[in-house]
């Protein structure tokens, strides 16, 4: 299965972008994600959480993966953390599935990133909802989750794990985040995001992998008339500023 040659970049910030992984990123995926749940396995008795046994080249086959380069550490260029999403169009909520980032880079404020990158994302699908878990023996992750605006709603076992499920609404179906925004780029992320099917479909996704998946036409409609009204506005404040407007 051949992949782009050149990364697709999604959001660009100060310490780094945030880039649709790669199948050549797959190893350094895999070290990581490693590396990051591995400190949790004696609070768990030794057994897996559900991030360090995910299929991570199905994940990046199927375009769900994303990763975040940084340009602030040494050596730059360095993938230092990833995280995964699954929209869900029907109740306009997108979903965290996991969040990693290198031990080495940790406390530096990239997690925080990662989160603000998922709202971001959020704002340009026009969702109205982000939503995820972790293990109720990860405290750091629910405090840090609770800190930047997410809300329990519920705990219950899953898969053998007992985990504490986390809402956060969006104030507005776009935020701030409306510069430059590529509708083109959007409804195909819309595409790649809901697409559902068991890791066994992978050989059959071909290079288009989740491309071809329905999506709510309503939804994407409805995301171009913001998109528009927003250039619109942006516009009007621009003749303001130049005295056209007047």
């Amino acid at each position: 299965m051949s992949q782009p040659t050149t990364d697709v970049i999604i959001k660009t910030y100060p310490q780094g972008t945030v880039e649709v992984a790669q199948h050549r990123d797959l190893q350094r995926i895999n070290d990581l994600v490693y590396a990051a749940y591995h400190p949790y396995l004696t609070r768990l008795n030794g057994k897996y959480p559900a991030p360090m046994t995910a299929n991570y080249d199905f994940l990046i086959a199927t375009r769900k993966l994303f990763i975040l380069r940084t340009t602030t550490t040494s050596p730059s260029n360095t993938i230092i953390g990833c995280i995964s999403f699954r929209l869900v169009p029907k109740t306009q909520t997108l979903e965290i599935n996991n969040v990693a980032i290198d031990p080495r880079a940790q406390g530096q404020g990239y997690g925080k990133l990662l989160m603000k990158f998922s709202e971001d994302l959020a704002g340009d699908l026009g969702v109205k909802k982000l939503e995820l878990y972790t293990n109720v023996k990860m405290v750091e992750n629910i405090g840090l989750y609770e800190r930047i605006g997410y809300v329990e709603v519920g705990r219950w076992k899953e898969d053998g794990f007992e985990r504490v499920f986390m809402r956060k609404e969006m104030a507005e179906a776009v935020d701030g985040n409306e510069e430059g925004v590529d509708v083109g780029m959007v409804e195909r992320l819309m595409r790649d995001l809901a697409g559902t099917g068991e890791e066994g479909d992978m050989g059959a996704l071909g290079e288009d992998a989740g491309g071809d998946v329905e999506v709510d036409g309503e939804q994407v409609a409805q995301l171009r008339a913001q998109l528009g009204d927003l250039s619109k506005r942006r516009t009007g404040e621009e003749e303001k500023r130049s005295g056209l407007g007047r």
